[in-house]
């Protein structure tokens, strides 16, 4: 039996979203959390502006990509 909220999970598109992402070229931790359902970043401190505005943007696209947004 899973834990209470074990029914809003989605392990699958957490790795669908992450392997979109390193298609992109964007690096990110494996899907975390109990069942894997969570994604994970973390940008150096020191990222410039420009840097995390273009990881937020190959972000999006995947999400939309694998959730079928445009």
């Amino acid at each position: 039996m899973g834990n209470a909220f074990s029914y809003l999970t989605d392990p699958d598109t957490a790795v669908a979203i992450n392997l979109k992402c390193l298609q992109r070229g964007l690096l990110m931790f494996a899907p975390v959390g109990i069942g894997g359902e969570c994604l994970k970043i973390a940008p150096p401190l020191t990222i410039t502006e420009d840097a995390l505005r273009e990881s937020l943007r190959v972000f999006e696209e995947a999400c939309d990509d694998v959730l079928g947004k445009k």
